[in-house]
């Protein structure tokens, strides 16, 4: 008989473990997952893309309207920005003055809904500018009427203003930087009231008569000076009454005494530096063609006392020199004359003015206006004109 075999133990198959029920969602959605995602993703791309587009617009808009109404010009330099700090919408921005109305309208006509009042309020400040308030104060109907829930127009408990620091009660208590100003209270109403009440103040100011501008009598003595760039004459004041009769001996001498003197310094503004145009003439030894022997320092063979004429450096105002370079001594240089172009009046109590430019400021103007001997005289705005201006004559009228 044969061996019966040993039955040999059979492996117990294990359980199989069941799917996870996520898993089978994702493998079951995983493809539109990835749709979705990718859709979303392609969405926001769109909407960055259009609302690029969308401020590049407005930015372009707003670029538009802030150079149509001077604003651009206002960023130029610190001066410009001080005076965008006294309130562009007051009118306090120098740009103001050189824009064309016309062509102000006219960009209103043409330009977007809400841009709109914001020219208006734009018209209404260059008219204010121009002394014309009636215009001003129609441009401001207008607009209030156009847009009575403007931001421009309603009424605030905080409209936009400049708030002024009140003054120190105890100026002897140093300064603490912890320590914070105290500003003057704000003014209740909106931009367009703001407008109409600095509109009425204007319009009810008087120039307090020291200010005022003396007028040239009709009698006075003229003398007219001609150059190679043209002629103006000059006008004696007889509140001067030293330097006024210092002045005519020097012209009535035969020749006068400016005949072939030269324009020997001019001034004018800078990008960088803001002042009055005006020239000087008078040195006897710019006679000379050689430029390197003109002499500043010479002294003056023709100085008077210091007078108080009382008259101020309006654009035109003649006056003479302080000898020694403002070091005058209570002297004053009558044949060495500084001739103001613009409205100078930092100089008033520095010089004597004695006269007035009643004809030909226009010429002085383009003398001021010549290139100068150097980069560095034009880049600071005081040097040697390029161009030799003589005095050629000088007639009594």
């Amino acid at each position: 008989m044969s061996a019966t075999p040993t039955p040999q133990p059979q492996a117990v198959p294990q359980a199989l473990e069941a799917p996870n029920q996520i898993n089978l969602l994702w493998e079951r959605y995983r493809s539109l997952f990835y749709v979705v995602v990718l859709g979303i993703l392609g969405a926001m791309g769109v909407q960055y893309y259009l609302g690029v587009l969308h401020q590049g617009r407005v930015d372009a808009e707003w670029a538009a309207f802030s150079q149509s109404i001077g604003l651009k010009a206002a960023y130029g330099s610190k001066e410009q920005m001080e005076s965008l700090a006294d309130s562009y919408f007051a009118g306090g921005v120098a740009s103001l003055k050189d824009l064309d109305l016309a062509k102000l309208e006219s960009s209103f006509e043409a330009a977007p809904a809400h841009l709109k009042p914001y020219y208006l309020f734009a018209v209404a400040c260059k008219s204010k500018v121009d002394k014309d308030f009636d215009k001003a104060l129609q441009t401001l109907d207008k607009l209030a009427a156009a847009y009575p829930q403007h931001v421009l127009v309603k009424e605030s408990e905080y409209p936009p203003q400049v708030r002024q620091q009140e003054p120190e009660k105890d100026d002897k208590k140093p300064p603490t930087a912890n320590r914070k100003p105290t500003l003057k209270a704000t003014v209740k109403g909106s931009s367009v009231q703001l407008l109409r009440d600095q509109i009425a103040a204007a319009k009810a100011f008087q120039m307090p008569a020291q200010f005022a501008r003396v007028e040239v009598p009709a009698d006075a003595t003229k003398y007219k000076f001609e150059t190679g760039k043209g002629s103006f004459v000059i006008a004696l004041m007889p509140q001067a009454k030293l330097h006024r009769d210092a002045f005519m001996k020097l012209a009535d001498s035969t020749p006068a005494f400016w005949e072939g003197t030269a324009v020997d310094e001019i001034r004018r503004s800078t990008k960088l530096r803001k002042r009055p145009m005006e020239l000087h003439f008078g040195f006897d030894s710019s006679r000379t063609e050689d430029r390197t022997q003109w002499a500043s320092k010479e002294p003056s063979k023709n100085q008077v006392e210091f007078e108080d004429a009382n008259l101020s450096h309006f654009a035109g105002a003649v006056c003479g020199r302080p000898e020694a370079d403002g070091d005058s001594g209570g002297k004053s240089c009558v044949d060495r004359l500084w001739i103001s172009v613009d409205d100078n009046a930092q100089q008033d109590g520095e010089r004597v003015v004695f006269g007035y430019v009643v004809e030909g400021l226009d010429v002085l103007k383009s003398i001021c206006e010549l290139p100068m001997s150097s980069t560095q005289e034009d880049e600071s705005g005081e040097g040697r004109p390029n161009d030799l201006v003589r005095i050629t004559k000088v007639t009594k009228l």
